[in-house]
């Protein structure tokens, strides 16, 4: 038997995992296993770069790295009129009878339709965005390096008495600014699963500001805001974003969200004469020179998707891509694997998996109840409390 692996998208932590799993759980059962470099671009060109059998040598030491070593492309196949017909083409000429895909949802979404072709697929879920299912690779090294970051740059912002707004990857869904932002102790977390209220929001901001500087002996203050890419204006409903061009597969290139809620508080600050008078009366006014806090953004940008994946993902991406092996012995494809619980392997019809899952509002409230700010007026936080038994924690773990 011999398949195909091929990692499409974005690049993210737990991929190389994800690559190494796949080889070493395929050499055990003398499975062939070809690397296909370049995702989708290399799958149409596969009869002139025919790819590379993948040693278990070429991979070991590996399932800490971010990336991908096969690497990666985003490429529409349906958008080239010969795309589907020479992928399946150069698949039989090379003798793969079953393709192994790790990406995000525009990755699945190909797979789908080649598996609607007729052709054997499995997928592996990964994105950082974690916009597809609770956990998937690549979201735990985000989360940890966006705490890190907004953790690290409360230095900066302490330093300067500075209003400090970090923007993330998320694309539609907060999760990993949620959870990055809550780990990294930042006062107020923007989502886009809610609208943000400019005016609460920069109230809200100059209570908390003013209160640091009061209570200081130094007078020094600051603010420190996590901006997920994707919000939008409860005024306008309108998405927040510094460009309308698409990218390959017809999205919106999201970005600009920091620099927008920059704007609104540079502008709100200027005509704030109260907060002038306040800032005066503690010794941290010169008119015409500083008169208001400092406000600067900072886009992580693809820092989050670099360097060194954290253990999470490097364990779980090496169980995912063992699972795919699991499943083709099986004769099990079209799907993608949603889970790996010790003896139990989830898989799911891979269009139903990739549908999005939002931030649960009952997380945001239990986070408002501990004093983090999302922009809004806080919901009171409801929670149902049973007991469980030993049986149904085991299925949780």
């Amino acid at each position: 038997m011999k398949i195909g692996l091929f990692t499409g998208g974005g690049d993210c932590g737990g991929l190389e995992a994800v690559i190494r799993g796949v080889v070493f759980a395929a050499h055990n059962d003398n499975i062939e296993v070809i690397g296909i470099p370049n995702g989708y671009l290399g799958l149409y060109n596969l009869d002139k770069n025919p790819g590379l059998k993948i040693p278990c040598s070429m991979v070991d030491n590996r399932a800490k790295k971010c990336g991908t070593v096969l690497g990666t492309s985003r490429v529409k196949l349906h958008s080239i009129p010969d795309g589907f017909e020479k992928v399946k083409k150069n698949l039989q000429n090379a003798g793969i009878e079953i393709l192994v895909g790790a990406g995000g949802d525009d990755t699945s979404l190909v797979l789908e339709q080649l598996s609607n072709s007729g052709f054997k697929v499995i997928w592996v879920p990964k994105t950082m965005d974690l916009d597809i299912l609770p956990y998937s690779v690549g979201g735990s090294s985000a989360i940890n390096k966006i705490a890190d970051a907004v953790y690290e740059l409360r230095t900066t912002a302490r330093s300067h008495d500075r209003i400090m707004v970090v923007e993330v990857f998320g694309r539609y869904v907060g999760h990993t600014a949620l959870y990055g932002g809550v780990a990294g102790q930042a006062d107020m977390i923007l989502i886009p699963e809610i609208p943000v209220d400019v005016d609460y929001m920069y109230k809200t901001i100059v209570e908390k500001y003013k209160e640091r500087l009061e209570n200081s002996r130094l007078k020094k203050s600051w603010y420190m805001i996590v901006v997920s890419e994707g919000i939008k204006d409860l005024r306008t409903g309108e998405l927040i974003t510094s460009s309308s061009e698409l990218d390959h597969f017809g999205h919106v290139q999201l970005g600009g969200a920091g620099e927008y809620v920059v704007s609104i508080i540079k502008k709100k600050l200027k005509e704030d004469e109260e907060l002038k008078s306040f800032m005066d009366k503690h010794g941290v006014f010169i008119k015409g020179v500083q008169e208001t806090p400092n406000v600067r953004s900072v886009n992580l940008g693809h820092t989050i998707r670099a360097g060194i994946s954290d253990a999470y993902d490097a364990t779980q991406g090496q169980k995912y891509g063992a699972a795919t092996i699991e499943c083709i012995k099986r004769g099990i494809f079209g799907v993608g694997i949603a889970d790996v619980k010790a003896d139990k392997i989830f898989t799911m019809p891979i269009g139903k998996l990739r549908q999005q899952r939002p931030v649960n509002m009952e997380t945001v409230a239990l986070y408002e109840k501990m004093g983090y700010n999302f922009g809004r007026s806080p919901i009171e936080y409801k929670p149902e409390i049973r007991s469980i038994s030993e049986s149904e924690l085991s299925r949780i773990f």
